[in-house]
């Protein structure tokens, strides 16, 4: 068995000796590709893999790789708006007092940006780099390895997330329309018309969200430990990737899906209520009386 492995692996060497052979890594759509120490510029001799999905060593090899996220609850929450910083409350008291001005919307938001911090969506999750025309791997905790040239792999990875969060501050950060209609529920708490336009807004505006925003929504949930490749002195070492294809010709495809429940808003109503009486402005079955729309179809 030993010496077959070997056979194999000379000849899949001699048979990529006249081109050089290349690396290429994928990580979790909902995740980033962390590239550092010299595999960028030096070609690899041993490439160490682990905790991969997909690993083909081969040559004119196909590798498709397919992610499906399936979210089990949504819902929307008011932190930190129930815990404002100074900066925060100030912003919002000259909003109050001035609803129609866009340059106190925009005050509002940007201040409301600097609380909530960067918010990097994945960017990047893909990379290609050199490996020397002879060289050796190690394959770690992986759920799949293909060996052979011109054959194919299909790796499909389900990600199940019980619960996912919208930040309520978030997406009035992202959208001025939605601080209008916000800033209307909150002086006139006894309308139940504004109150019933504010949920439709705030599920619409769910309903909405780029791809990007809502795999880094699912990357918090998750907690991924992210997927990263070091290089040094010819050892390069890939860690949680979800596809690897190393060798000459190679083609690597990737794709993802997402599958996202009816968004329930139940909680927001309440802490609308909270946050009124934080801010000294009261009206006792408000939310009792305000109808509860149905959810619009995501995308």
């Amino acid at each position: 068995m030993v010496d077959a492995i070997d056979e194999i692996e000379q000849e899949a060497r001699r048979k990529r000796s006249w081109r050089p052979a290349r690396l290429q890594v994928s990580s979790p759509a909902h995740s980033t590709i962390e590239v550092s120490g010299w595999a960028k510029w030096f070609p690899a001799d041993h490439v160490s893999m682990d905790h991969a999905t997909g690993v083909t060593v081969a040559n004119h090899c196909r590798t498709i790789q397919e992610e499906h996220y399936h979210v089990r609850r949504a819902s929307i929450s008011m932190e930190p708006l129930l815990d404002m910083t100074d900066s925060v409350r100030s912003a919002l008291d000259k909003l109050l007092k001035d609803p129609q001005s866009s340059g106190a919307t925009q005050d509002f938001q940007d201040t409301l940006r600097r609380q909530l911090g960067a918010h990097t969506s994945p960017e990047r999750t893909r990379t290609e780099l050199p490996v020397h025309r002879y060289f050796d791997t190690s394959v770690w905790d992986t759920s799949v390895v293909q060996l052979g040239d011109y054959s194919r792999l299909n790796a499909d990875t389900h990600y199940v997330i019980e619960e996912m969060t919208f930040k309520l501050a978030e997406l009035l950060a992202d959208n001025a329309d939605l601080v209008t209609s916000f800033v209307r529920t909150i002086l006139d708490p006894s309308n139940t018309s504004v109150a019933n336009s504010f949920l439709h807004d705030t599920m619409k505006m769910t309903g909405h969200l780029d791809d990007l925003k809502m795999l880094n929504q699912i990357s918090e949930e998750i907690g991924d430990p992210g997927t990263s490749v070091r290089g040094l002195f010819g050892l390069v070492q890939v860690e949680h990737p979800t596809a690897v294809a190393i060798g000459v010709g190679n083609k690597l495809t990737t794709s993802y899906s997402l599958d996202l429940p009816r968004l329930k808003p139940d909680t927001l109503l309440a802490d609308m209520e909270s946050l009124r009486a934080s801010l000294g402005i009261t009206a006792p079955g408000a939310v009792d009386a305000v109808h509860r729309p149905g959810n619009p179809s995501r995308r």
